[in-house]
């Protein structure tokens, strides 16, 4: 593996383990909560490299959508009551919809996950994807779904 991509050494945690398994294998880094354009929004970077990039040089279509996934889980799934790092509440994402707005080069990107409407198993979420220089790369939403409560087996 190429010592580019962040190991799970290198990522921050958070409490919630989302340093670890293909989010970490691939680069993702957890940047956590941060005050956005939107309010509230869960951030993630990262640094594009030849593992991430498509044929036409640009970053791979199924690693934006893994970015704007990320941000949206995790707005999600550590937005919700009662959440507990020692004994997280589980989901899944049912449905996602991504726009591809314009390719990313080389370099640095950063997505914005963003909670808009959260009920007690399922919440909608909208993600952004940016350039370090701030444009506008693609979109997403998604719906999330709490699959398990805490103490469940």
């Amino acid at each position: 593996m190429s010592d580019d991509v962040n190991t799970q050494q290198d990522q921050p945690n958070n409490g919630y383990g989302y340093n670890y398994g293909f989010s970490s294998h691939v680069g993702v880094e957890d940047l956590g909560f941060v005050d956005g354009p939107r309010g509230r929004q869960y951030k993630v970077a990262l640094n594009v490299d030849e593992i991430h990039i498509n044929g036409h040089g640009t970053l791979h279509g199924g690693m934006v959508a893994t970015l704007l996934d990320a941000c949206m889980a995790r707005v999600f799934f550590l937005s919700l009551p009662g959440q507990n790092p020692d004994n997280p509440i589980g989901g899944v994402t049912v449905e996602m919809k991504t726009t591809y707005l314009r390719g990313a080069q080389k370099g640095r990107v950063y997505a914005l996950g963003t909670l808009i409407k959260q009920g007690r198993r399922v919440a909608f979420t909208e993600g952004e994807l940016f350039s370090d220089d701030g444009d506008l790369l693609a979109t997403a939403s998604a719906t999330m779904m709490v699959t398990a409560k805490q103490g469940s087996d």
